[in-house]
């Protein structure tokens, strides 16, 4: 069965450009009733791309902090501080969440993460940390 992409306000359909919420909603809806024919195709398979890309930003974004952060802590030893350990500790999780979660496997990245984070972690943290 294939479905047809519908013009935004057509009968039964709610507008894209309109309101987001209600046609994501919408389209939730008709996912779910087996309603293929009423479908907004082209706009769903562009949702899901920016969800992809959205990903990969805040994967991106959250590397250059950590990165930024370690560099940091390595070359202005005078400067560490509980604000900088935080802010590594932080990334680095969330980092390696988002990793575990990609359908892509980023095995070698997250292990150089873990590598270059294991240098400022105390050996119980280190530790929890590996046995993940």
């Amino acid at each position: 069965m294939t479905a047809k992409l519908h013009a935004p306000g057509s009968e039964g359909t709610r507008s894209y450009d309109g309101d987001i919420v209600a046609w994501a909603t919408e389209q939730a809806r008709l996912l779910r009733s087996g309603r293929w024919d009423r479908l907004d195709i082209e706009h769903i398979a562009e949702e899901i791309e920016d969800v992809g890309k959205s990903e990969q930003r805040e994967l991106a974004s959250r590397t250059a902090v950590l990165l930024a952060h370690l560099l940091k802590w390595q070359f202005q030893p005078e400067r560490r501080g509980a604000s900088w350990e935080t802010t590594i500790r932080t990334q680095r999780n969330s980092i390696a969440r988002r990793l575990r979660y990609l359908v892509i496997s980023f095995t070698e990245a997250e292990y150089a993460i873990r590598i270059i984070s294991a240098r400022h972690m105390t050996p119980p943290e280190r530790k929890a940390y590996e046995q993940r």
